[in-house]
């Protein structure tokens, strides 16, 4: 069975390795819109999910396999947290979760183009931080490893010190929970 990742290139193609050892990894290229105030969250990532895994399916012509498609986003007190791009907006997001707990909502997509059917779910993990001191911060802002991360953190390095717990899927919080889509694309 040939399997299609619809994701943006980086963490996710090293995990989808540890479900699939066969599989093609497409970039979405959409930029997802801001959660209406209608909307769950849950509810939002699958849609998002959904849309990356039918506009991947458009644009490339794809007429086999099962297309895979996830949207990750960092939730505290509903709300979203981007991806940093300077060290000051690293610095303010860590502050932020420091000392807190917040929630990582994977939205996923699993097409099947022989059957036409599809399956979506998500999974949601909530991670709490300790209270971190300005040094690690800054410590941990020289390192760059918060580069191309949501939240300004990555729990698989450094930044996996600055978690006290976890509740729910440890792969969720690098963006593909590998359970839930090995489940799903076997079904």
């Amino acid at each position: 069975m040939k399997i299609i990742l619809v994701s943006d290139p980086g963490q996710r193609t090293d995990l989808m390795d540890l479900v699939v050892m066969d599989y093609t990894s497409l970039a979405s290229e959409d930029k997802p819109l801001p959660i209406p105030k209608s909307k769950s969250p849950a509810r939002y990532v699958q849609e998002v999910a959904k849309k990356r895994t039918r506009d991947i399916v458009g644009k490339f012509g794809l007429k086999e396999g099962k297309v895979v498609g996830v949207h990750t986003i960092l939730l505290m007190d509903r709300h979203v947290l981007k991806r940093p791009l300077k060290p000051e907006e690293v610095r303010g997001s860590l502050r932020a979760l420091s000392g807190k707990t917040h929630k990582v909502l994977t939205g996923i997509c699993v097409l099947d183009l022989a059957t036409g059917q599809v399956a979506t779910s998500y999974s949601d993990t909530e991670v709490t931080f300790y209270e971190l001191e300005e040094k690690e911060i800054r410590e941990y802002i020289d390192t760059k490893e918060w580069e191309g991360t949501y939240g300004g953190y990555d729990i698989r390095g450094r930044g996996g010190v600055f978690v006290e717990s976890i509740t729910g899927d440890y792969y969720n919080v690098s963006g593909l929970p590998l359970a839930k889509i090995k489940r799903m694309i076997r079904d």
